[in-house]
């Protein structure tokens, strides 16, 4: 993993398999804060972007939680961050 700095700031992408769906972002742990979600739709595929920036007390671990939701059903995807630190 590449190694943050304090204030740096996370990518992560959610694809799910619908033309509209609706996405929901939620920081389970950790000491960070989504500053900006995008959102597209391409075919028959959503997806959503979030921009996440890492607060000066954030100490190397998180767990974020994505939800996609359509008139057909739902998903649920849970990431985890752990980073090491480097010299």
């Amino acid at each position: 993993s590449p190694s943050r700095g304090l204030g740096d700031v996370y990518k992560r992408q959610a694809e799910y398999n619908a033309r509209v769906a609706l996405f929901t972002w939620t920081i389970e742990s950790g000491s960070m804060e989504i500053i900006n979600i995008e959102e597209s739709a391409t075919g028959s595929t959503s997806k959503s972007i979030a921009t996440i920036r890492f607060n000066s007390d954030f100490n190397g671990n998180a767990v974020f939680k994505v939800k996609a939701k359509d008139s057909r059903g739902s998903g649920e995807v849970t990431h985890a961050i752990e980073l090491e630190e480097t010299n």
